[in-house]
């Protein structure tokens, strides 16, 4: 009877050994990014591409890693045997990679002045400490100047005519320290407009600047004057100088009596008069004496 069973079993197909697991997981994690996906993949099948992700227009995707110190290279051309967990990071677009985008609330090229905003949507995990400085340019250029004031991720234009714009943001530069020592500078692409409408104040500030020149040489021509406090001696008028005029030379004061030893700011004559030129406003200098010496 044993050599019966042994015979049948003799007669069965020799079957090929059987994985434990039949699917493995790749699961693939953006370090900087909420988004994760999983994929589902035979035994010895091949995934020769990540899934996708939604993309960012001011940062690209890095390669797959296998480790999250994303220092071992993922190759895409070797059959999947086991479950794994694959890492890759978001970095600002470099110079070699298409400018990121702008993103305007109006659709068009010709807007009324103040009713059309730009914007820059930038990825907030890697928007920490970015600095930003819009800018712009005529159309017919490629000389970008920075716009005064305009310094935060959006912008409206007002100027009136067909310019481009385009933002620049500083990205921070960290050293082994984690601390910031600098900044890279990158740009979005430039964004073609034309503004009408905006109600000019070129002549306003014209004819106020003039008034304000006028103001300031008025103000600065008019003279001073320097009153003289004589304690007693013989008055003296006050004397006018111009703002900056030398002083120096002041006359001296006269008493019956007494000797002249100089001007003083105060009645104490703690502060002596040494200025040689005349301030911003008029001022008042007193006169010390002292008693003649009767021979």
């Amino acid at each position: 009877m044993k050599l019966f069973v042994l015979a049948a079993f003799s007669l069965l197909p020799i079957l090929p050994p059987q994985s434990a697991v039949d699917t493995h997981t790749l699961e693939f994690i953006i370090l900087n990014d909420d988004q994760t996906q999983t994929v589902e993949v035979e035994h010895g099948d091949f995934l020769f591409s990540a899934p996708t992700f939604t993309p960012r227009d001011n940062v690209v995707l890095t390669a797959w890693y296998d480790d999250e110190a994303l220092t071992q290279w993922h190759d895409f051309d070797v059959p999947i045997l086991a479950s794994k967990t694959l890492y890759a990071e978001w970095r600002y677009r470099g110079t070699s990679v298409q400018p990121a985008t702008l993103r305007a609330s109006e659709v068009g090229e010709r807007f009324a002045s103040e009713t059309m905003t730009l914007y820059f949507d930038l990825y907030e995990p890697l928007a920490y400490q970015v600095r930003y400085q819009w800018q712009a340019a005529r159309v017919t250029e490629q000389q970008f100047e920075d716009i005064g004031g305009a310094t935060l991720p959006s912008f409206s234009p007002y100027r009136n005519g067909r310019f481009q714009y385009r933002l620049e943001y500083k990205v921070p530069l960290y050293n082994d320290a984690n601390l910031v020592v600098g900044s890279i500078p990158y740009y979005t692409a430039p964004i073609i407009i034309e503004i009408y409408g905006q109600q000019t104040y070129t002549l306003p500030i014209v004819l106020a600047s003039f008034f304000a020149l006028f103001l300031l040489v008025y103000y600065f021509q008019k003279k001073r004057a320097i009153y003289f406090d004589v304690a007693g001696g013989q008055p003296m008028p006050p004397e006018k100088f111009h703002v900056g005029e030398d002083t120096s030379l002041l006359p001296k004061a006269k008493k019956k009596g007494y000797r002249f030893v100089g001007w003083y700011y105060d009645k104490d004559y703690e502060f002596p008069f040494k200025g040689n030129r005349m301030p911003l406003k008029s001022m008042r200098l007193y006169a010390k004496f002292k008693p003649t010496l009767k021979k």
